[in-house]
């Protein structure tokens, strides 16, 4: 199940651009995920991700904007939306 996030996540990125090393982040994070916590799971993630990409930081800003998807205006999870600005706070 795992996987299949990096996956999606990767292909995504392969969509909007051609400087993301797709190969060296499942080398980084396929055969060890499923061991891991959450919080392990993303770190290993982030530094994956920083390690397969090779481009200045607001170029990688500019790439993670465009998979963004739509921004939440509701209540999801464990998350509500407050006041106008569009912040989430725990609930």
């Amino acid at each position: 199940m795992t996987f299949f996030y990096l996956e999606d996540l990767s292909n995504k990125l392969m969509a909007v651009t051609d400087c993301f090393d797709q190969e060296k982040f499942f080398e980084l994070t396929k055969d060890k995920i499923d061991e891991l916590e959450f919080n392990a799971r993303q770190e290993l993630i982030a530094h994956a991700l920083k390690a397969s990409f090779d481009i200045e930081y607001p170029v990688l800003l500019s790439v993670f904007s465009q998979i963004l998807g739509k921004e939440l205006r509701e209540i999801v999870g464990h998350f509500q939306k407050v006041g106008g600005f569009g912040r989430l706070e725990n609930m």
